[in-house]
């Protein structure tokens, strides 16, 4: 088990991730009376058991708590790609018009 001051040395997120583990039961308690995070945070922070941001602590919630994945992890490349599952119809060849730029305007392009 870490100690936290190994974590003092070894960094802040390995502190914050050791305060947070400390005060988990609290939180997930607290989740299920139907706090919200950002109360939770505050309380904690203002209790002196956590020093992280709120944006660390929502952080830990969602990935161990709430099992989700952090946000901004890239998502599996496993799922085929919109394209893949949508085809686009390109038009032939004797359905396009050519581009062509003239200096002068043709009289049907006014209006």
């Amino acid at each position: 088990m870490w100690d936290f001051l190994d974590a003092q040395e070894k960094g802040s997120s390995c502190r914050n991730r050791i305060e947070f583990r400390r005060a988990k039961a609290d939180i997930q308690a607290a989740l299920e009376e139907g706090w919200s995070g950002r109360m939770i945070w505050e309380q904690l922070r203002d209790e002196g058991r956590i020093r992280f941001g709120h944006s660390a602590f929502a952080k830990y919630v969602r990935t161990e708590i709430q099992g989700k994945p952090a946000l901004g992890t890239p998502r599996s490349t496993s799922k085929p790609s919109a394209t893949a599952q949508h085809p686009v119809a390109v038009p032939s060849a004797s359905l396009q018009q050519p581009f062509r730029v003239t200096s002068t305007p043709r009289k049907e392009d006014l209006i």
